[in-house]
C-alpha cells in the first residue's frame, strides 16, 4: 500500500511546473497563438455548455479556470487540452433537474456538490489505478452512449431552434409537443448570422443560413 501511495504521488509530481521553470523564450510566440486558438473556442464552449448543463452561461466560465490552472501545473502533456464536454452538461441537466425540482435546492448548488463528488471518485479511482475497467466497456456501448447523448442534445434544443415554447419535463414529451406544434415554427431570419448562404428567402431580399436553410425544408417536409 505505501508503494503504491509512493508511485501515485510521482505520478503527479507537477511535470507543469517543472517545464515552466525551464521554459524557452522561443517558445513565447507559439505558445500565445495556441493560447489564443483555444480560448477563442473554449469560452463560448463553456458557456453553451453550461446553459445546457441548466446553469447560467457566465458560471461555465468560472468552472473553466481552476481545471486549466490545475493542469498547468500538474498535467504530463503539454499538447492536451481541458474543457467541457456536452456528454458530461447533458448528464449533469438529467441527474440534478429531478432532485432540484423535487427538493427545492438550489439548481447551481446542486450541481457544484455533484462536480465535487465526481472528482473524489475519479480521485480514488486513480489512486486504486480502476483505468483498466474502461477497457472493458464495448465498442457497441459507448456508440450506444454517444448515439444517445447526441438524441438529447437534439431534442433539448428543438425550442429553441424552432422558436415553440416547450415544457415538457421527458424526452417523449418534449418531442410529441414538438410535433404537436409545427404550425407555431417562426425563425428569427433577421437575427441569424450569415455565415453560409446557399438561397434567398422568398422576397429574395436576404440570403438563408444554410442551417436554416435544410431545417426549414425538413419542416415543410413534415408539414405535407
Amino acid at each position: 500500500m505505501v508503494l503504491r501511495s509512493q508511485s501515485f504521488m510521482q505520478h503527479f509530481s507537477f511535470t507543469g511546473l517543472k517545464r515552466l521553470r525551464s521554459y524557452q523564450v522561443s517558445w513565447l510566440r507559439g505558445d500565445l497563438l495556441a493560447g489564443l486558438t483555444v480560448a477563442a473556442y473554449l469560452i463560448p464552449q463553456c458557456m453553451a455548455y453550461a446553459e445546457l448543463a441548466g446553469v447560467q452561461p457566465i458560471a461555465g466560465l468560472w468552472a473553466i479556470l481552476p481545471p486549466i490552472l490545475i493542469y498547468a501545473l500538474l498535467g504530463s502533456s503539454p499538447q492536451l487540452s481541458v474543457g467541457p464536454e456536452s456528454t458530461t452538461a447533458v448528464m449533469t441537466a438529467a441527474a440534478i433537474a429531478p432532485i432540484a425540482a423535487s427538493s427545492g435546492s438550489d439548481y447551481a448548488s446542486l450541481c457544484s456538490v455533484l462536480a465535487l463528488l465526481v472528482g473524489l471518485i475519479c480521485w480514488i479511482g486513480a489512486f486504486a489505478r480502476l483505468g483498466f475497467l474502461a477497457n472493458l466497456l464495448s465498442k457497441p456501448i459507448l456508440i450506444g452512449y454517444m448515439a444517445g447523448i447526441a438524441l438529447l442534445m437534439i431534442i433539448g434544443q428543438l425550442g429553441k431552434i424552432s422558436g415553440i415554447p416547450i415544457e415538457a419535463g421527458s424526452l417523449l414529451g418534449e418531442v410529441k409537443q414538438f410535433l404537436t406544434q409545427l404550425n407555431q415554427i417562426h425563425l428569427n431570419l433577421r437575427d441569424t448570422p450569415r455565415f453560409y448562404k446557399p438561397g434567398r428567402d422568398r422576397s429574395g431580399s436576404q440570403r438563408l443560413p444554410i442551417q436554416i436553410y435544410y431545417f426549414r425544408h425538413i419542416i415543410n417536409a413534415a408539414k405535407k
